[in-house]
């Protein structure tokens, strides 16, 4: 708020999430949506476009860590396809966060979510998440910490 309290003019816009529910998935649309949120910051007159991304098929590799998988490639390009679209829309890479979000629940809490059971305390590999899940049924937590991908598209 200071910058608008000072008549600072913005240079960037900061994307939090761009979704594609799953049926529409697979049809392209990834690039599109990417287009229209770059289009709207150059109408802005923006330098910048940062989004944190959640890559898609990092979730299929969740005991490989997040900096090692940004590095992948596949036929010579990125390999993550949400990371590529960006990439290929003239987006880079600025880091990994390992940290982005964390869920935290006791153990039944996540034996709902999750329709596993975690019969002990340690790492277990959840559907559809990033990085294992921790299990300390001694103080009957769940603890899962997701990481991101922070991008950048100059305008």
């Amino acid at each position: 708020m200071r910058d608008v309290d000072a008549s600072i003019d913005s240079v960037t816009l900061l994307g939090l999430q761009i979704v594609v529910t799953p049926d529409y998935r697979g049809r392209g649309l990834s690039h599109g949506i990417v287009d229209v949120v770059r289009q709207v910051a150059i109408d802005r007159d923006l330098q910048r476009l940062v989004i944190p991304i959640r890559p898609t098929h990092k979730h299929l590799y969740p005991l490989t860590p997040i900096d090692r998988y940004i590095e992948w490639e596949r036929d010579g390009e990125t390999f993550d396809p949400w990371l590529r679209a960006h990439v290929r829309a003239g987006a880079r890479i600025v880091k990994p966060c390992s940290s982005a979000m964390t869920i935290t629940g006791t153990v039944s809490d996540w034996e709902s979510w999750t329709g596993m059971v975690f019969p002990e305390s340690g790492d277990y590999i959840v559907p559809q998440a990033l990085v294992p899940v921790t299990i300390d049924r001694e103080n009957d937590t769940g603890r899962y910490v997701e990481p991101n991908v922070w991008i950048e598209h100059s305008l």
